[in-house]
């Protein structure tokens, strides 16, 4: 087929396709000199692949470091093989990295925590891209509380702070990233579970904090916004912990018409 015959969108989609894949059906319209059109469709290739890896590696630093640049890089490329990108704007690519890495069992059975740890990574830089979200004006400061008589406590929902991330793991990987970061790895333990908050607050990196089973619990339950009545007693002796994270904006009341009253 003549290039002319084909439409601007067709001919990016077989460019598109060649980058990504064996196909070289694209090279019937490249027009050779020295080099053939393998040939440069291939520096197209090296370098599609190089500057998606960049990007990668950008997401996942600590990854990076836990299984080397030889290693690394052929992760990258299964995963920008298998999941190209879909727009022009990369910003965002990483976030199925994790997903790609996970099928790879050679490597996921050498490093069992590596997902975990790219998980959280994931979420690191999910957060240091989205925008801060504003406070809901409906939502009282938490210094107002002690307007709300101790009888309507049950009815208190304390909203959780929307940029944040919460996630469990079977292994150490909020310390593992301290420990990479402050090089003290000597007797590190890895084999010990943990929960994990992450929360971005203003223009600062994403903070990491270790949390205990009962504040992780509690955090969920608060960000169902289910008033104190229907949470766990148990659960409740860890408000002073979460307070202390800053991670609470305010409160409500689930009760609407008290309210109202309130004001």
């Amino acid at each position: 087929m003549n290039p002319s015959e084909l439409s601007l969108s067709e001919l990016q989609s077989a460019f598109s396709r060649s980058l990504c894949q064996t196909d070289s059906s694209i090279n019937q319209y490249i027009v050779g000199d020295h080099f053939s059109a393998d040939d440069r469709m291939q520096v197209y290739r090296n370098n599609f692949v190089i500057s998606l890896s960049e990007v990668l590696a950008a997401c996942y630093p600590i990854t990076l470091q836990l299984v080397g640049e030889e290693c690394f890089q052929s992760m990258a490329k299964h995963h920008i093989i298998h999941h190209p990108p879909q727009s022009g704007n990369v910003a965002d690519y990483g976030e199925g990295f994790t997903h790609s890495v996970s099928e790879l069992d050679n490597i996921t059975s050498a490093v069992p925590y590596l997902v975990d740890v790219m998980t959280l990574e994931s979420a690191i830089d999910a957060l240091n891209q989205c925008p801060l979200s504003s406070i809901n004006d409906d939502i009282e400061p938490l210094v107002n509380m002690s307007l709300v008589p101790e009888t309507q406590h049950s009815e208190l929902v304390f909203h959780v702070k929307p940029n944040h991330r919460l996630m469990q793991s079977e292994f150490a990987i909020a310390s593992l990233i301290e420990a990479i970061h402050n090089e003290q790895l000597d007797d590190f333990n890895i084999n010990q579970t943990e929960s994990v908050l992450v929360i971005k607050q203003g223009l600062a990196s994403p903070n990491i904090h270790v949390i205990d089973e009962t504040s992780f619990q509690l955090l969920v339950a608060l960000s169902h916004q289910q008033p104190l009545k229907f949470i766990d007693p148990a659960l409740l002796t860890a408000l002073p912990s979460i307070f202390a994270l800053d991670v609470v904006a305010g409160f409500t009341l689930h009760n609407e018409h008290t309210a109202r009253n309130m004001t």
